[in-house]
């Protein structure tokens, strides 16, 4: 069984599968570079323009060839032909297909998720959250790597003033204006410590902010933990994070600092984990195990050879 990893994705899902099943991983560049190799990845949008439309088609027969010796074709985001047009196409040819979706790609597209088409495929969504929009897909963990305990990576740094991360995708999805009330609060109250908030970062540049922080915050508007969860828990720091009751069975034994999307809980929450080194280190070491259960590449990767083989 033979998995072709196809699109871009911001959390390099696509790239870390594809090291996983020891495959190949291709997306498409908008013209005219035409096909890319993993070298060359630029981030993939959901939306698609009549240009790139054109191109496509006209490039039909180069990724013809580029999948023929693949069983199972895993596209990210979309598939190569807009509408899902191309999904009986693969499927004459013998092919199994695969459409995950990882957020905004799907996320209030209702006529996107009611094309027929998608019943040709299995689907998968990176949070459950996205199941409102996809309720006949499957939540598959994102994969994450298991990181170093050596060189840059430090883990509980304990920073004399300790440093509160929150990297928002979107301000207004994430709830920012609400975390931000939360720190003016705990700033007026004398509590001292370093907010930052990083954006328009690339996502090594995240990853190392990440590093030599001490609490992270994720979000209080989505209402389910997203990769910048996963990446704070891998390396070892506490969450807080907005999680909707009706997604804690999705994320058993979780160690996120959960909060109601208020300011005064957010406020709370910072409070107590600045006034509680020791906790905010169990948090950080419970989140690592946590990420290397659920989100391990190895269960991720078996999950999709399970549901491949189911259809």
């Amino acid at each position: 069984m033979k998995i072709l990893e196809i699109g871009g994705c911001c959390a390099g899902v696509p790239q870390i599968l594809a090291d996983a099943f020891r495959t190949k991983h291709v997306q498409w560049v908008p013209p005219p570079q035409g096909y890319a190799s993993t070298d060359e990845i630029t981030l993939q949008k959901p939306g698609i323009t009549t240009l790139e439309i054109e191109q496509k088609f006209r490039h039909l027969d180069e990724f013809l060839g580029i999948t023929r010796d693949y069983d199972i074709l895993h596209f990210h985001y979309r598939t190569f032909l807009p509408l899902f047009v191309d999904i009986p196409l693969w499927r004459i040819l013998g092919k199994r297909v695969i459409v995950h979706f990882h957020g905004d790609d799907i996320r209030g597209h209702s006529l996107k998720a009611k094309n027929p088409l998608l019943s040709l495929a299995k689907v998968f969504v990176s949070t459950p959250d996205l199941l409102d929009s996809v309720p006949f897909a499957e939540w598959l963990p994102n994969p994450m790597p298991v990181l170093p305990r050596t060189g840059e990576h430090r883990f509980n740094p304990q920073n004399e003033t300790p440093i509160i991360l929150h990297a928002p995708s979107d301000r207004t999805r994430k709830g920012t204006d609400t975390i931000l009330q939360a720190i003016e609060l705990l700033q007026g109250n004398g509590y001292e410590f370093k907010f930052k908030l990083i954006e328009n970062k690339s996502r090594e540049e995240v990853l190392c902010e990440i590093a030599h922080s001490d609490i992270v915050i994720d979000q209080v508007g989505v209402g389910m933990y997203g990769m910048i969860s996963l990446e704070a828990m891998m390396h070892q720091k506490p969450v807080i994070c907005h999680i909707e009751e009706r997604y804690l069975e999705f994320c058993e034994n979780c160690p996120i600092y959960r909060v109601d999307p208020t300011p005064d809980s957010v406020a709370s929450a910072i409070r107590a984990l600045l006034e509680n080194p020791k906790r905010r280190e169990i948090l950080g070491r419970s989140g690592r195990r946590y990420v290397q259960t659920v989100h391990s590449i190895e269960s991720v990767a078996r999950r999709i050879k399970q549901a491949a083989d189911a259809f």
